[in-house]
């Protein structure tokens, strides 16, 4: 396992997430809203999975302020960061806020994907969201099935994930001549990914694999896009039948 300073690597996730060095992680986000607006679905009630540190939840905050967010990861320096960018936007949790609505409805939630799927109520989402998080869960199946249970009836979930693991060498040059303070941070989370892979500790998924898992699980397997090779990942959305 590659050690990895948490508290720095979060501090410059957001660096490396942006849209000039992760783009196809912001098309995503649209992605998600074009779902959503195709199906005329107005969620009230979102689930992230391994949100980090609030990227998208700000954007969901800002395109459905009406809307609660339960944004759930274990990494609590993340977390933090997750909470300070999206502290402007919490609506005081009084009665008159829960009533009318307003600011987006934050709750953050400190636990592993696993755990936290398990403890939610039947039926109770409009959308659930793992984003660049589905290769950490422990029990695809059970969490599948959780996720989908979640979900109210015509509810989606969407996924975006890695394909491979990094090929670190081929960008080590460029961003250490234009990162040098900040990769050799993200180069340890990248390392410790391709440790995990080799180790069993995180898994990678065929679209075969995912199509049979989600179906299994009860789900409708919607529109599937793969980025390779131009981009190690690929998406799916899958409805709740």
């Amino acid at each position: 396992m590659v050690e990895i300073d948490w508290p720095s690597y979060a501090r410059v996730y957001d660096h490396f997430s942006s849209e000039e060095y992760a783009p196809l992680v912001h098309d995503f986000y649209g992605w998600i809203l074009d779902r959503l607006d195709e199906r005329e679905i107005e969620p009230a009630t979102i689930i992230e999975i391994g949100c980090g540190t609030g990227l998208f939840a700000a954007k969901l905050a800002e395109w459905y302020p009406d809307a609660t967010l339960h944004l759930a990861d274990k990494n609590a320096p993340m977390l933090d960061v997750a909470r300070a960018r999206l502290a402007p936007t919490q609506a005081e949790p009084d009665a008159e806020a829960e009533t009318q609505g307003g600011a987006a409805r934050l709750r953050f939630h400190e636990t592993d994907a696993d755990r936290f799927l398990a403890s939610l109520p039947d039926g109770g989402a409009d959308a659930v969201v793992f984003c660049r998080s589905w290769y950490l869960v422990a029990d695809p199946p059970a969490a599948a099935r959780a996720a989908l249970r979640a979900l109210r009836p015509g509810g989606m979930l969407f996924l975006y994930d890695p394909l491979t693991t990094y090929d670190v060498p081929a960008v080590e040059t460029f961003f250490t001549v234009r990162e040098p303070a900040r990769w050799p941070l993200f180069r340890a989370a990248l390392l410790d990914f391709n440790a995990g892979v080799a180790a069993g500790r995180y898994r990678l998924y065929s679209r075969d694999e995912l199509t049979a898992l989600w179906t299994a699980a009860g789900g409708a397997v919607g529109t599937y896009e793969s980025h390779a090779p131009v981009g190690n990942a690929h998406r799916m959305c899958v409805e709740k039948r």
